[in-house]
């Protein structure tokens, strides 16, 4: 639609990623947040053993935490902090 934010997710190519983005969902930005649905293909591994970092343009680079289990899927709510100076 006109005028919606798109995410942007990058991503090295590979014919198999572990940990899929499904859905980014802006509609919290104007409270300070953004939503991802993500699911996790990692066979024996937790999401919450895995470093996520998020950085999005003019917000600070931080560390989140997903508790999504082996083959599981969820949401990851990331606040979005202004970098400093902005």
């Amino acid at each position: 639609m006109p005028g919606e934010e798109k995410a942007r997710v990058f991503w090295h190519e590979k014919a198999y990623n572990p940990v899929k983005i499904v859905q980014a969902d802006w509609s919290g930005k104007g409270n300070g947040y953004l939503l991802l649905q993500i699911e996790n293909r990692y066979d024996f591994t937790s999401l919450k053993d895995v470093a996520i970092t998020a950085a999005f343009d003019e917000h600070a680079p931080q560390q989140v935490k997903a508790a999504i289990p082996p083959h599981g899927k969820g949401t990851i709510r990331i606040p979005l902090k202004k970098r400093h100076g902005n």
